[in-house]
């Protein structure tokens, strides 16, 4: 089974594991920082518990709960130190590490976070006090899932990766000292029969290959003027960061 065809699979299966829908653009209560751009339920968001052993396979398990409010103070102090315009993004959360807790995955998807090659995802993790960020990976597109296989004590991740010239396909990212992989463009292709028993993070959607395609149409070919539009930034190096 081809590694996109199984990716789709693994993210349209919601229910438990479908985690993304729960904590979806979760920056957007009333003590969100100004500028964040999403939309969220009210109060803590409570995560689905691990499935029994007997009810098939549960690669990753979810407990706990996350506060929308605290994530939210940590993406925008995040926003700020890497000096980025205001943005949509995507969350989900799983417990990566298998410390009980989840961590809070987030997809950034506007203009100033994303290449044609995909956008920013950051994992936080949680502490006594909010969040940190432990890993920033370039070059994303979802799905997300989280794989059973792990590095360093932290599950992998498997991703999407490529566009604007370069073929999309799914990869896997591994968690080494230095924190998860930090652009997933180079990483090696993720082996199908783990990806098939991998578990959604963040689930695919047509509003988001809508976006990414509009932000690729604007922004320039290397030696070119960059489109430039209120609010947004658009960067011709395509080698820098986001």
């Amino acid at each position: 089974m081809k590694i996109n065809q199984i990716i789709w699979k693994c993210a349209a299966k919601t229910g438990a594991m479908a985690i993304a829908s729960a904590v979806a653009g979760c920056g957007s209560l009333q003590s969100e920082p100004e500028g964040l751009i999403s939309a969220a339920p009210e109060g803590p968001v409570v995560l689905a518990p691990k499935r029994a052993a007997d009810s098939g396979p549960a690669p990753i398990a979810y407990a706990g709960s996350i506060d929308p409010a605290e994530l939210g103070k940590a993406i925008e102090r995040f926003r700020v130190t890497k000096k980025r315009e205001a943005s949509p993004y995507e969350t989900g959360a799983a417990d990566l590490n298998g410390d009980g807790k989840p961590e809070a995955v987030v997809l950034f998807t506007g203009q100033d976070w994303c290449l044609k090659t995909g956008c920013s995802l950051v994992v936080f993790q949680s502490q006594e006090f909010g969040f940190r960020p432990v890993s920033h990976i370039v070059n994303v597109r979802p799905a997300v899932l989280a794989a059973p296989s792990q590095g360093s004590g932290w599950r992998d991740l498997i991703v999407k990766t490529g566009g604007g010239g370069a073929p999309v396909r799914a990869v896997t990212v591994s968690f080494s000292s230095n924190g998860y992989a930090a652009n997933a463009i180079v990483l090696p292709v993720a082996d199908a029969a783990v990806a098939s028993s991998a578990a959604s993070i963040i689930q695919d959607t047509p509003s988001f290959q809508s976006a990414l395609d509009q932000h690729a149409a604007n922004i320039a070919e290397p030696g070119q003027e960059p489109v430039r539009q209120t609010g947004l930034s658009h960067f011709s190096d395509q080698t820098r960061n986001p």
